[in-house]
């Protein structure tokens, strides 16, 4: 089942312990045992793989209550030692959240060696996992290669089937994917978390709420990230850098001050499904990553003033807000002098150095590629970055692209310029763009140069504004955004592109 009809909305996978969910998004309908894996047996493994360290014998529970022994609690169904950190545990175990978000106790981890292992265009995925797209197909079509293409997205990982964070790697939760499968996601911005560990490089485990009298915090804890709070661009643009407990150490927050509220209602901020009322699911707009419950509408249920019944499944429409988010403030996604982020795509790049890409083979591009100094791409001597965000169907995006072969007959000559196009569509509104649609429709008839690839996954849809196409100019060092226009410039991409190349 594919997704992502409205600008990248997206099924939202939420994480925590027993069956809580990361801010990652997905979409899929199909049980567990039905694609033939089985998730946590309560036994401290999956079916078929065992635990680094079997250890003692594991007390299976089913709350607190059932754990006898002084300093356990129940986590994920065992008796667990508690923890604040993995480095408190044992061998072959890690801190796991309980129930409630806020405690954590050791638990012995089990999951398929592949597990959070990148796979776009290569879909080597082991036994028991599969090479899925959060926000594309259903687990079961992945694992059985049935009208699967998440190997055309960047941001294709290798997922296994869970029950609980326990069957995941440390920096990944089992995140419920729609009203089906549960699989083991990345955890991000917002994701529930014991410590800073789960929450990857320079992550940091935070409550996201003010501290009580007497300087602690007893609320639960999400991922974030250190800030400045002297620039913009550092947070989400739905979060705020914010001093919790003013020592100086500004970390990232929600700006509706918590990421998963306890009522779920329409619009609230969530982290997953089972977060939200009966009727809704946890979705999240891919591109900036607010997570918020959506409820379902229909012709004979419509949604109120300021939202709009999207389709966000084959068969299932949901109310989303009118101006794609649903916090009142929402902060200036991309402006100039802002760093931009590493976007990746799958595309063709002139490797050959011919001005001509269908000789190419497509493959996975990072806008860090061509940073001059430590790129992959570094030999092509760039200085200067335009990403653009293009269309199919947009026929302003079609008569860019074909005049910039006239504008630059040779691009490696133009004084350091790299051409970085992305399609978040095809021909169709929407649609989904794929590596056989930019050749045959892009790429031979409009002689695209550069760098051209697609983004199947919508990721760039909210940064469009008005409508395709958006041009932002970028320094390849450092990604700092140096102009951006929405819709083709006013003069030709030479004159509009000269101020930024060098002399």
């Amino acid at each position: 089942m594919r997704i992502s009809q409205l600008l990248g909305l997206a099924v939202a996978l939420a994480a925590a312990a027993c069956s809580q969910h990361t801010g990652a998004s997905g979409t899929g309908n199909v049980n567990a045992m039905d694609a033939g894996i089985q998730g946590s047996n309560g036994n401290g493994s999956i079916d078929g793989l065992t635990a680094q360290d079997t250890g003692p014998a594991i007390t299976q529970c089913a709350t607190d209550t059932d754990c006898q022994t002084a300093g356990t609690l129940c986590v994920g169904g065992v008796c667990a030692k508690s923890c604040v950190a993995s480095t408190e545990c044992g061998t072959g175990e890690s801190c796991f959240l309980s129930a409630d978000r806020i405690r954590a106790g050791c638990v012995k981890i089990a999951y398929p060696a592949d597990t959070g292992k990148p796979c776009a265009m290569e879909d080597k995925c082991g036994d028991n996992t599969a090479c899925q797209v959060p926000a594309a197909v259903a687990y079961s079509e992945c694992k059985d290669k049935a009208g699967c293409a998440a190997t055309e997205s960047a941001h294709a990982v290798c997922t296994a089937l869970c029950t609980t964070d326990v069957d995941c790697p440390t920096q990944m939760a089992c995140g419920k994917v729609g009203s089906g499968d549960h699989v083991c996601t990345p955890r991000s911005f917002c994701s529930p978390c014991v410590s800073d560990e789960q929450c990857g490089p320079g992550g940091l485990c935070v409550a996201h709420s003010a501290p009580q009298d007497d300087g602690t915090f007893s609320g639960p804890k999400f991922c974030s990230i250190a800030c400045s709070g002297k620039k913009s661009g550092e947070c989400p643009a739905y979060a705020a850098c914010t001093d919790l407990d003013g020592d100086g150490q500004y970390v990232c927050t929600h700006k509706n001050a918590t990421c998963q509220t306890d009522t779920g209602a329409q619009c609230d901020p969530c982290v997953e499904t089972e977060g939200c009322a009966s009727n809704a699911l946890c979705l999240t707009y891919p591109n900036t990553g607010e997570s918020f419950c959506g409820t379902q509408c229909d012709a004979k249920t419509p949604c109120g003033t300021g939202y709009t019944c999207s389709k966000v499944s084959t068969t299932q429409s949901y109310c989303t807000p009118t101006k794609n988010t649903c916090v009142k403030a929402l902060g200036t996604i991309l402006k100039t002098g802002d760093v931009f982020p590493d976007f990746a795509m799958v595309g063709y790049y002139d490797s050959n150095k011919n001005n001509d890409l269908t000789d190419e083979q497509p493959e996975l591009l990072h806008l860090t590629d061509f940073n001059p100094d430590t790129g992959k791409y570094k030999d092509a001597n760039v200085d200067t970055i335009l990403f653009m965000v293009s269309a199919g169907w947009c026929t302003y995006c079609q008569q860019e692209t074909a005049k910039f072969k006239a504008e630059f007959p040779d691009l490696r000559d133009q004084k350091g310029l790299m051409i970085f196009q992305v399609l978040f569509d095809g021909m169709g509104e929407p649609s989904t763009p794929t590596l056989k649609f930019v050749m045959n429709n892009w790429i031979k008839p409009l002689k695209a140069q550069g760098a051209v690839g697609i983004d199947p996954d919508k990721l760039t849809g909210t940064m469009i504004g008005d409508g395709p196409p958006l041009n932002v100019v970028l320094d390849a060092r450092t990604l700092k955004i140096k102009v951006k226009v929405n819709g083709s410039p006013q003069q030709t991409m030479a004159d509009f592109l000269a101020p930024y190349l060098k002399k």
